[in-house]
């Protein structure tokens, strides 16, 4: 059978919806494509109003390819690019106890991953003893980090990847458990023994951490959402796959 004209972007159009409804599936408390041309608003898919704010008009960031699911996605320039998704609606929905943040991201090269520099993809604080943290640290490592009420709990992924990859870090103090994933499958053991949050959300970023722009993320970032219960391994992964 011939191939069409126009049955490309059918199929990357379908892709499209089918990979942003199974996250909708998922309810999230909010959901942040990254599929904007132009402004400085970051739509939240999860239809709960709670938009976020790119540092600039994101029609002047370089544009990379995505991760297939028919949409393009902004270069972070690891200089003073990131995105502010704090709101008191967010501040409201989001349970420091219960809890998951997922997404997809992509460095430029392998230099980014052995250039000496800490790069956040995730920065959720309370307050200074009670935050959730997503970062390249050292050379050629992912750095996932759950503190609640001064108990600190971290699992470092060794990882150098050039192209999309897919985080997921879970957190349950009925449970007592953290656990992390990259492309669905879980890295590192289980961390056990987690304090207390206490407190309402102060902050969320993307793309840097604190006092912004500070160590920001180099590369490009899609699809990150954010849930109020854990998701199971069995979401995770279908959420780390088109």
């Amino acid at each position: 059978m011939p191939f069409l004209r126009g049955t490309r972007y059918s199929l990357m159009a379908a892709s499209a919806k089918s990979y942003t409804a199974k996250i909708k599936k998922l309810g999230p408390i909010a959901y942040w494509p990254f599929w904007e041309a132009s402004g400085t608003t970051i739509e939240d898919a999860s239809e709960n109003g709670r938009v976020g704010t790119y540092s600039s008009n994101v029609s002047t960031w370089p544009i990379r390819s995505g991760i297939g699911d028919g949409h393009t996605a902004p270069d972070f320039d690891g200089t003073n690019d990131y995105v502010d998704t704090y709101s008191t609606s967010l501040r409201g929905a989001f349970d420091g106890t219960e809890g998951s943040a997922i997404g997809w991201a992509i460095v430029p090269g392998s230099g980014t991953w052995i250039d000496g520099n800490a790069h956040f993809i995730l920065d959720i604080d309370g307050n200074a003893n009670n935050y959730v943290l997503v970062y390249k640290g050292a050379s050629n490592r992912l750095d996932f980090v759950y503190q609640a009420n001064t108990t600190f709990e971290i699992v470092q992924v060794t990882m150098s990847p050039i192209a999309w990859f897919h985080w997921a870090i879970t957190w349950s103090i009925t449970d007592d458990e953290v656990k992390v994933y990259i492309d669905g499958s879980q890295q590192g053991t289980t961390q056990v023994g987690l304090g207390t949050w206490g407190v309402q959300l102060a902050l969320l970023l993307i793309g840097s951490t604190a006092a912004a722009p500070n160590l920001p993320w180099e590369g490009g970032m899609a699809h990150n959402a954010l849930f109020d219960r854990v998701l199971p391994i069995g979401e995770v992964a279908a959420a780390a796959s088109l």
